[in-house]
């Protein structure tokens, strides 16, 4: 009988461990400030989607969200759909001789601002020091304040792979 528990005890153990390991690969860490009208949301996800070039200039879409989008699943349209929590993104271009820009600004979601969503323009929300080395997109998110419409803040810290 005793034989018979200590599988039955090492299946519990293994469990309550790969439960709690688990959990621990769910917390991810935040990669920065992300508030609207005063409510911050958490981020943990920051990808880039590639697209196809436009006029010679290559682009991509940035993501920034609180979850991951699930295998196999287009992070952009995760985003829009609202799947990956409190989100971010751009279509970013590398403009000839200024590097990599969102012109048409930054769409969210975030359960603060007005009807769940928003629009921050380019020269309010925007990608600052962006380098690409060793394969990998470096960039810093920020926000000036805004003079009309909703209050949006970033300050976040990008190292992504590139696609």
């Amino acid at each position: 009988m005793r034989i018979a528990h200590r599988p039955l005890l090492a299946t519990a153990v293994v469990l309550s461990l790969s439960l709690l390991c688990s959990a621990c690969g769910a917390a991810q860490s935040n990669l920065g400030t992300f508030k609207v009208n005063g409510k911050d949301a958490s981020l943990g996800y920051a990808g880039l989607v590639a697209m196809s070039p436009v006029d010679g200039a290559p682009r991509m879409i940035l993501v920034v969200a609180e979850k991951a989008p699930a295998a196999g699943t287009d992070p952009a349209a995760a985003s829009d759909s609202g799947s990956l929590g409190p989100s971010i993104s751009a279509p970013i271009l590398q403009m000839p001789g200024k590097g990599w820009e969102a012109i048409a600004g930054f769409s969210y979601l975030h359960p603060a601002a007005k009807n769940g969503h928003g629009w921050c323009a380019g020269d309010v929300c925007m990608l600052k020091d962006v380098v690409i080395k060793d394969g990998r997109f470096h960039a810093h998110l920020v926000s000036t304040p805004a003079t009309t419409g909703e209050s949006v803040m970033l300050d976040v810290k990008l190292d992504i792979k590139m696609p």
